[in-house]
């Protein structure tokens, strides 16, 4: 990214298509080789999709520069790691078995990439913006309200997903972590729409109202060269000589 240039919107939207775009290929892809409805598939594709979710956040966000290039790996590192901490203990509090560690582990550590990767592109080390895009929900920029806005709606999708967990239906795909880790993935893609939807509302509105201003600032040239013209001094016979 350009030394103090923010990225637009039309940049921010362009990334967030991107890489909603390739989760959306990664998992079809996935699914048709990979039969994510069994644990045997899903505990191989899922570790595979988390890195190159990882290496499609950094490529996407460099790329369209939106990215915060100083610290990324670190911020990368701390977050996932942190967030797969944070996801396994949660897990086991509300009833996890510990014998399903390596599930739980596997999809802490997806899920933490999956909304924990674009803060590290996106973000600073400063963790102000961390505590107000994943905790406090009180973003105050874009890139701070993206993270939020995908944060929110993959913890949404995950949550809605372990209701049918306990159910007696018997299916293959009931077993945890299949129905988090496919509320995940459809909470995320839900919530990039809500966010791409969001960013070109918003960047329609920069661009009228840059319109608007360019509009302001020619006519108030155009209105000063005129002012400028009629003040200036007509040549007669009493002051021609000013002309020579």
């Amino acid at each position: 990214m350009a030394a103090g240039r923010p990225p637009t919107y039309r940049q921010y939207k362009q990334a967030q298509v991107t890489i909603t775009g390739f989760l959306a290929v990664l998992f079809v892809l996935g699914h048709l080789v990979l039969d994510q409805t069994t644990s045997f598939g899903n505990r191989i594709f899922m570790p595979i999709l988390t890195v190159m979710l990882t290496s499609a956040n950094e490529m996407v966000h460099g790329m369209w520069e939106t990215s915060k290039e100083g610290g990324l790996a670190r911020r990368a590192a701390v977050s996932v790691a942190a967030g797969t901490f944070f996801f396994c203990f949660a897990a086991t509090c509300f009833g996890v078995p510990i014998r399903s560690l390596l599930d739980t582990a596997n999809l802490g550590f997806f899920f933490s990439t999956l909304v924990a990767m674009p803060g590290a592109c996106l973000l600073t080390e400063d963790l102000g913006q961390w505590k107000r895009s994943y905790a406090t929900m009180k973003p105050q920029n874009t890139a701070e309200r993206v993270c939020s806005e995908l944060f929110l709606c993959s913890i949404a999708g995950s949550w809605l997903g372990a209701w049918v967990v306990p159910l007696d239906w018997n299916a293959s795909w009931q077993r945890w972590p299949i129905p988090c880790f496919l509320g995940a993935v459809a909470g995320n893609l839900a919530g990039s729409a809500w966010v791409v939807r969001w960013l070109g509302r918003a960047q329609h509105k920069q661009e009228e109202q840059d319109r608007r201003r360019r509009k302001y600032e020619s006519g108030a040239r155009q209105k000063k060269l005129k002012e400028g013209a009629e003040d200036a001094p007509v040549c007669n016979e009493s002051n021609w000589w000013m002309f020579m």
